[in-house]
């Protein structure tokens, strides 16, 4: 997760600068509630990330934001 990962959001999916810095911050709280294992399939890590108890208890617009940042991560780690 790093500088690579915001400049194609904004360059690729046309986030502004403050929206890509958005999904990296989720990002790196979804990678502190479940391991981003490249060589896991996105449904398994979504679904190992549905499975914890302090994911469970966030409001459902912020289980969103996390579930898309990762999705939008592994979109970026296949293109790469």
């Amino acid at each position: 997760m790093n500088e690579n990962f915001k400049n194609w959001l904004i360059k690729t999916k046309n986030f502004s600068v403050r929206s890509a810095g958005d999904v990296l911050c989720r990002l790196n709280r979804a990678s502190s509630l479940t391991e981003l294992n490249p060589k896991l399939k996105t449904d398994q890590i979504l679904f190992n990330l549905s499975q914890e108890s302090e994911f469970q208890a966030l409001s459902m617009s912020v289980r969103s934001q996390l579930r898309r940042s990762i999705k939008l991560y592994r979109n970026f780690l296949e293109l790469k």
